[in-house]
């Protein structure tokens, strides 16, 4: 975390509901693919909905304006691995927006001006899973399905947040 930037990334999926526990195998790599940066490997509870992975121990830094390669393998047949579903994509660390010390629905909305919607869309999951009391729910949701809308990913924005996976 550079100056205090503090926002890990966090790669998010939607899974369904699955009949037990499951374990999911979480991957960062550099652009290039050839240094890990994290390999780390979590259970989930079966329940259906949006999944966070962000990892708080990386191997290095990331740097502002680098690309690198995650990717989330749910372990749903151990015996015959080729069937495990893979997610993955690609982040680009971002140099910190102005003003992006600000609280709530308002940083999330400065990290959107700046173009980093993943970081909005992470601070408003944290929200909507930790909010103390019902109105903050409701207003976490609202924020939420706002965000989701103006982002392209409208079809999740029902979806519960199942679990923030933070290690």
């Amino acid at each position: 975390m550079r100056d205090g930037y503090e926002i890990p990334p966090c790669a998010s999926i939607q899974i369904g509901n699955t009949t037990e526990p499951t374990l999911v195998q979480f991957a960062l790599k550099n652009e290039h693919g050839t240094e890990e940066l994290v390999n780390a490997t979590f259970e989930i509870s079966g329940e259906a909905g949006v999944i966070g992975f962000q990892p708080i121990t990386l191997s290095q830094e990331l740097n502002a304006g680098e690309s690198y390669y995650w990717q989330m393998t749910v372990r749903c047949d151990v015996d015959v691995p080729e069937r495990n579903p893979i997610i993955d994509g690609w982040i680009t660390r971002a140099e910190q927006p102005d003003g992006w010390q600000g609280r709530g629905f308002e940083r999330a909305v400065t990290f959107l001006e700046a173009g980093i919607w993943q970081d909005a869309v992470t601070l408003l999951a944290q929200a909507r899973l930790y909010a103390s009391d019902a109105t903050a729910a409701a207003i976490a949701d609202e924020d939420w399905q706002v965000i989701l809308e103006g982002v392209g990913l409208g079809d999740f924005a029902n979806e519960p947040i199942v679990a923030i996976i933070q290690q």
